[in-house]
């Protein structure tokens, strides 16, 4: 269990540094721990925007081919459903 800390440890690390480093950062700026985490989590949700804006995007785009998805896998169980009633 200890070696799976830290693996896991070993793999966040990088992250830790420049969240820290970012929030550190966001104080210089302006002194003030309440107002440097707002701006931090400010720069997080504009660097995660694209990546939430192209995920919606896929999201979207599957519920369109949802109804195709359905008839194909009811005629693909339908032709099973054939063929297994024909080889009695």
């Amino acid at each position: 269990m200890s070696s799976f800390k830290h693996a896991v440890g070993s793999v966040f690390q990088p992250i830790f540094h420049i969240v820290g480093w970012l929030l550190a950062l966001c104080y210089d700026l302006i002194p003030n721990y309440a107002v440097a985490i707002a701006m931090l989590t400010v720069i997080i949700m504009a660097v995660l925007t694209p990546f939430t804006i192209k995920s919606t995007k896929s999201m979207m785009a599957m519920q369109k081919l949802q109804p195709r998805s359905r008839s194909f896998n009811r005629s693909t169980r339908d032709r099973k459903t054939v063929s297994s009633s024909m080889k009695r």
